[in-house]
């Protein structure tokens, strides 16, 4: 098969030579799109014209050398492609250039076999599929379609029992400060080690996965997919969390585990425990589920410094801020929250209030910058064991998008791993 078409790129430019209405869709072709040198030459001269397109206009902004002089502008312009046929002349090219690409990054990828490393060849190889993959259409809406689609939002959310307006994250305060997770929204949860960040995560996952019919995929860059099921299973079945990582149940466990074996069996729920992985990589990991089982409804990720760039050479935080703007461009493309886990600085140790801010968050004000929502947790017996706080962690919203800043607490039960909203909770301070 060619990996070119004369015909599909003769009549394109054709076509918008002679009217002028086509041009915009042109334009939404590249110069690389094109096989032949003539054929780009004519498309910048097109490109570069903000007047009156035609045969005369485009001669002039042109090296007529280079594509055979006046004569085969003539004769492109004598194809007079059907306009009926544009659209489809557009997507031949397209494919062809696309595979022109694939050919590229096949050969690419034999040069390299012998002498580089096969992880970096891969994730190269994979990035590069990825960029031809990702050729973006305009996405700009008209007023009053959008006007429309707003209407009939806010229309729906009247008549709708439910203040939740997103997705529910099981904990009632949380709910409150956000009308839950928002599609398209990077939420990020960040604290000290042994603050529970991952408990309290995939309790959310847990909320999701068990009342969506939507996949809730999980990224666990530090623990086991087999451990973090475990952990799962002392949440939603209320059993003692070492009791289970031991395998030392007593009598009154084995009904609980069955029960929690029961509720998560068939649900949508994907873990990939593959380490230090890139946006790339988790984009294709979403992408293939997304095809096979539907749109995500959470993307959870724990935690964001573990992922990494191969061969990004600009320093950490550099890479740190790439992939934060990453992971919010695919919580928008995929029209899901995406969670992501942080660590924080260790300078949060060496202060006497050890709450937690913004400016804790570690390697990167970028994860400031792009997350619509900042969690932090903080539980007070860590440090303060005599404190009247046992057994309570402190959620403190750092950033709300969309809403209000605050705290609230929520009950935190270590044996189970699990968080749970606090029954005597007032309003939201």
């Amino acid at each position: 098969m060619k990996l070119f078409s004369l015909e599909a790129e003769q009549a394109v430019l054709s076509a918008a030579m002679l009217n002028s209405d086509l041009v915009d869709k042109l334009l939404l072709l590249s110069e690389d799109d094109f096989y032949y040198e003539q054929h780009k030459e004519i498309f910048r001269g097109i490109k570069s014209i903000s007047g009156e397109i035609n045969i005369f206009t485009v001669s002039e902004c042109i090296d007529l050398v280079k594509i055979g002089g006046m004569e085969y502008l003539s004769d492109i312009a004598d194809c007079q492609a059907l306009e009926s046929s544009f659209d489809s002349y557009v997507a031949v090219i397209e494919d062809r250039a696309a595979k022109r690409k694939m050919a590229a990054i096949g050969k690419d990828v034999l040069d390299s076999i012998e002498k580089g490393n096969l992880d970096e060849i891969i994730q190269k190889a994979t990035a590069s599929i990825e960029k031809i993959n990702d050729k973006k259409e305009p996405n700009t809406h008209n007023i009053n379609s959008l006007l429309k689609q707003s209407v009939d939002r806010i229309d729906e959310l009247f008549h709708s029992d439910s203040l939740i307006t997103g997705l529910d994250t099981g904990f009632d305060r949380l709910n409150d400060a956000t009308s839950g997770f928002q599609a398209g929204d990077l939420v990020v949860i960040a604290a000290r080690p042994s603050m529970g960040k991952t408990a309290a995560a995939m309790n959310i996952c847990e909320k999701s996965f068990m009342s969506q019919n939507k996949p809730t995929i999980v990224f666990s860059l530090e623990m086991p997919a087999e451990q973090l099921t475990r952990r799962m299973l002392a949440s939603l079945g209320r059993i003692d969390a070492s009791r289970v990582r031991d395998g030392k149940l007593e009598e009154e466990d084995w009904p609980k585990l069955s029960s929690a074996v029961h509720k998560m069996q068939d649900k949508k729920i994907f873990i990939d425990d593959t380490s230090s992985i890139s946006p790339n990589y988790l984009k294709s990991v979403v992408k293939n589920i997304a095809r096979e089982h539907g749109e995500p409804a959470l993307i959870m990720v724990d935690y964001l410094q573990l992922m990494s760039i191969k061969g990004f050479k600009e320093g950490r935080v550099a890479e740190i801020s790439e992939i934060s703007r990453s992971l919010k461009a695919i919580a928008k493309e995929f029209k899901c929250p995406v969670v992501a886990l942080s660590q924080l600085n260790r300078g949060v140790e060496q202060r006497p209030n050890k709450r937690p801010v913004n400016s804790d968050l570690r390697e990167s004000g970028a994860i400031e910058q792009d997350a619509d929502l900042i969690l932090f947790l903080y539980r007070d017996e860590y440090y303060n064991p005599e404190t009247e706080k046992k057994g309570v962690a402190e959620v403190i919203i750092g950033k709300n998008r969309n809403g209000e800043v605050g705290q609230f607490d929520l009950a935190f039960i270590g044996r189970f791993v699990r968080f749970e909203n606090l029954a005597h909770e007032t309003e939201y301070d």
